[in-house]
Order: structure tokens, then C-alpha cells, then sequence
């Protein structure tokens, strides 16, 4: 597609749709490719190639390089189970 650079290519729609979604948060314009068959037979478990603009690619590649290597929120939380506060004694 003449204008267009292949970012990555997601497992599934659901992962592509999720990472599309993060890019036009941030102002990059982004597709699915193919959309038009996905949409048509529903959610699609097969992978779907992102696409972005040439001219954007660049700031969507640091936008997907930064997604990929944050740690989940769950991960950063105190890995402490509830009840058990520092100091608390049996």
C-alpha cells in the first residue's frame, strides 16, 4: 500500500485493534490490514499487519518500542498480599 509502512503485525484483531488504539491516542494514524475482510467475518483470530503513514513511522515505532517494554501496572504493584503490612506481627 503505496503510502503506508507496515509497523508490526499483531497475533489477532483484538491485539491489533488494542495497539491501533494506542498509536491514534498519541496522534499517529494508523490501519489494519486487511479491515475490511476482519470486520466482514467478525473478530478475527488470524493476524492483522498495523500500518502507519511513512511520514509517521518513525514516532510510531518509539510509540510501540515504549509500549512493549513497560512493565504491565499489575507487575508494578507491592507484591505484598493484602493484610499483610510491613510491621505486622502474628
Amino acid at each position: 500500500m503505496q503510502g503506508w509502512e507496515h509497523l508490526t503485525t499483531a497475533p489477532d484483531q483484538t491485539i491489533g485493534e488494542m495497539l491501533k488504539a494506542m498509536l491514534e491516542e498519541q496522534g499517529v494514524v494508523a490501519m489494519l490490514e486487511p479491515e475490511d475482510a476482519v470486520s466482514f467475518l467478525g473478530v478475527s483470530a488470524i493476524p492483522v499487519r498495523l500500518l502507519v503513514p511513512i511520514e509517521q513511522a518513525v514516532v510510531a515505532r518509539q510509540l510501540l518500542d515504549e509500549f512493549e517494554s513497560a512493565e504491565p501496572d499489575w507487575q508494578q504493584e507491592d507484591d505484598e498480599p493484602a493484610g499483610d503490612e510491613p510491621g505486622d506481627q502474628d
